[in-house]
């Protein structure tokens, strides 16, 4: 008896799988640039002092502050290019 041959498909991906790995990267895409622009808003917030600027080496005036180092402190009345932060808390 003579046996025929069987015919294989070949055994690659399917599109469905294609498209789900396509539509994936495309939401994680769009994810990184939604959250590095919130990070660009989070760093400018950071550079804002909510309390008041002092030089660096001088302790807040506020004996229950509590001390944040910036590079550049600005709480609207001071500006001090390398100093700490005053924060109430």
């Amino acid at each position: 008896m003579l046996r025929r041959p069987t015919l294989r498909k070949a055994q690659g991906m399917s599109i469905n799988v294609i498209v789900v790995a396509a539509l994936a990267l495309l939401v994680l895409v769009v994810l990184s640039i939604i959250f590095l622009g919130r990070g660009k808003l989070f760093q400018s917030g950071l550079n804002q002092c909510k309390g008041t600027c002092v030089p660096k080496g001088q302790s807040c005036p506020q004996p229950d502050s509590a001390q944040v180092p910036t590079s550049n402190c600005d709480d609207g009345r001071t500006q001090v290019a390398d100093g700490i932060c005053c924060i109430e808390v």
